[in-house]
C-alpha cells in the first residue's frame, strides 16, 4: 500500500515523463524501490539511508534494480547538484529533529532539479489526539513536535518521534521547496503524503 500511494502521486504529478532518476531516501530494505521497479516506465532508481548493513543487503539482492550508497546523519550525499526528478521519504521526517530536518530539507532540494519533486510523509495533527495536553499545547504553539525517549532499538537516539502541523509545513517547508498539497494520512492511511516541488 505504500509503495502503490507512492507510484499513483508519481503518475499525478504533472510535467514528468517515463525517464526519471528516482532516489528513495531512507530506502531500508529497498521495498519501495522493489515495488516501483514492477511498472513499465523507464526509470532509474537510487536508495541511501543511514543503516550499512541493509544497504549491504540492496547491494547484495537489489543491484539489478538500482543503485544503493550509505548516507551519513547529516548532509551531504554523493550525488550532483539537481541529478534527481524525484525523492521521495518514508518515516524520515517523521523521527528527525527540527535542525537535523532543515539541514536535509536543503540538501535534497540541492540533488532535486529544478522543477523536479520531493515526497515526504509526516505525523500529522490527527495522530496527536492521545496525546498528553502538555504535547498538544507545544505543538500548536510551535506546530512541530518532537518526543524525545521514545527511540527505537538499533538506530541512534536522533531518531525519535515527531508532528508537524500542516502550517506549519507551509511556513517552514516553503523555505525550500513549494508545498503542492497534503495528502491526509495518504500513506497507509496513517502518515501525511506530503508533495513538494523544487522552484
Amino acid at each position: 500500500m505504500i509503495s502503490y500511494n507512492i507510484h499513483s502521486s508519481i503518475n499525478s504529478i504533472s510535467g514528468l515523463d517515463e525517464n526519471n532518476r528516482i532516489l528513495d531516501f531512507g530506502c531500508g530494505c529497498g521495498r519501495v524501490v522493489s515495488y516501483l521497479s514492477r511498472f513499465p516506465d523507464k526509470n532509474s532508481f537510487y536508495g541511501t539511508d543511514i543503516d550499512g548493513e541493509a544497504i549491504a543487503w540492496c547491494q547484495s539482492e537489489l543491484s539489478n534494480l538500482g543503485a544503493f550508497v550509505t548516507n551519513k546523519a547529516i548532509p551531504p550525499l554523493p550525488f550532483e547538484d539537481g541529478f534527481f526528478d524525484i525523492i521521495f521519504s518514508i518515516s524520515v521526517f517523521t523521527h528527525l529533529p527540527e535542525e537535523m530536518q532543515f539541514l536535509w530539507l536543503e540538501e535534497l532540494r540541492r540533488v532535486t532539479r529544478r522543477d523536479g519533486y520531493l515526497l515526504i510523509t509526516t505525523h500529522g495533527e490527527e495522530l496527536f489526539s492521545e496525546a498528553p495536553d502538555i504535547y498538544k499545547r507545544q505543538l500548536g504553539k510551535d506546530g512541530f513536535f518532537y518526543s524525545m525517549g521514545n527511540g527505537t532499538e538499533g538506530l541512534p537516539d536522533f531518531y525519535q518521534t515527531t508532528f508537524h502541523t500542516d502550517a506549519y509545513i507551509h511556513e517552514q517547508c516553503s523555505k525550500y521547496f513549494e508545498i503542492e498539497r497534503i495528502l491526509k494520512k495518504g500513506i497507509m492511511s496513517h502518515q501525511d503524503l506530503v508533495i513538494c516541488k523544487n522552484c
